[in-house]
């Protein structure tokens, strides 16, 4: 046991010593993938922001009508000078009919339901207070 000790101590010291340096070529090699990652993450992002320009864009251009309950309700096309880069559609409301929502299947309601058990060790009949 005591010389377990002084040996894991020895060699846990010696084993940075015995690591093996990447060499330059691997180091270069793993500097030019992390390149072409960050460029590939740039390109996504550049066209995401694109689109998201454009659907700013034709959603800025498109006008909502406000429709009675139980009515269709109207979306206005944008012009022709916008390019659309996302479909609209249409949504028709029909009358008593339940949208759901979150929820749907949680109603509003609740029960509590309270209990109290007791064992004393005196008999409540002939138990009085003095």
């Amino acid at each position: 046991m005591h010389k377990l000790f002084p040996a894991g101590l020895a060699l846990a010291l010696a084993a940075p010593c015995c690591a093996r340096a990447d060499t330059p070529a691997d180091i270069a090699t793993l500097r030019h993938e992390i390149e072409a990652i960050r460029s590939t993450y740039e390109a996504r992002l550049q066209a995401l922001e694109g689109r998201l320009r454009a659907a700013e864009a034709s959603g800025a251009a498109q006008k909502v009508v406000a429709a009675p309950p139980g009515a269709t309700a109207v979306v206005t096309p944008p012009p022709a000078s916008v390019p659309t880069a996302v479909a609209v559609a249409t949504v028709a409301a029909t009358p008593g009919a339940s949208t759901g929502g979150a929820n749907a299947f949680n109603p509003a309601m609740s029960l509590i339901l309270s209990g109290l058990y007791a064992r004393t060790s005196l008999d409540p009949a002939r138990y009085a207070i003095s």
